[in-house]
Formats: C-alpha cells, sequence, structure tokens
C-alpha cells in the first residue's frame, strides 16, 4: 500500500504543479495582451527627436512650466524688486 500511496502523491503532485504552472502563463498571457491593447489604443505618439536636435534644444531653452520659478520663489531666483521696510530704530 504505501508504493501505491507514494505513487498516488507523485501524480497528484504533479497535477497540482501543472495547473499551476497553466494558471501562470494564463495570467502572463492576459497581462501582455491588455498591455498590447493599451499600447495601441494610446492617443499619444512621441515625436521623433535626433540626438542632436535633443542636445541643442535642452541647452539653450529654458525650462517650461516652473511655478516656483514664475513666482521667484526657486533657489537661484533673481532678487525681488521691492524695496525692504526700514528697519525700526
Amino acid at each position: 500500500m504505501s508504493a501505491e500511496d507514494t505513487l498516488a502523491d507523485r501524480k497528484e503532485s504533479w497535477r497540482r504543479i501543472r495547473v499551476g504552472l497553466t494558471g501562470l502563463g494564463g495570467i502572463v498571457l492576459l497581462i501582455g495582451l491588455a498591455s498590447a491593447m493599451l499600447e495601441r489604443i494610446s492617443p499619444r505618439t512621441p515625436e521623433p527627436v535626433t540626438m542632436a536636435e535633443d542636445a541643442l534644444g535642452n541647452a539653450t531653452t529654458a525650462p517650461e512650466n516652473e511655478p516656483l520659478a514664475e513666482l521667484g520663489v526657486a533657489p537661484g531666483a533673481a532678487a525681488s524688486t521691492q524695496d525692504p521696510k526700514p528697519a525700526a530704530k
């Protein structure tokens, strides 16, 4: 009986491994399909940029959309043009 039990246990173990790997493969397949579908329907398409344009464009243009710099509170911002209050004596 012990030989039959071990053979049955082995078959059961292999069956469980096979089912688990099949489920894992199915999940990976679903994630791959979802990723491909989302990539295909994405509204954004990147503009092609050459390396020379990228290097020159970053060096000559100021960064856009910097609210702290616009308010003048960013590190290295120009000093305020308002006169400071005179010190009380």
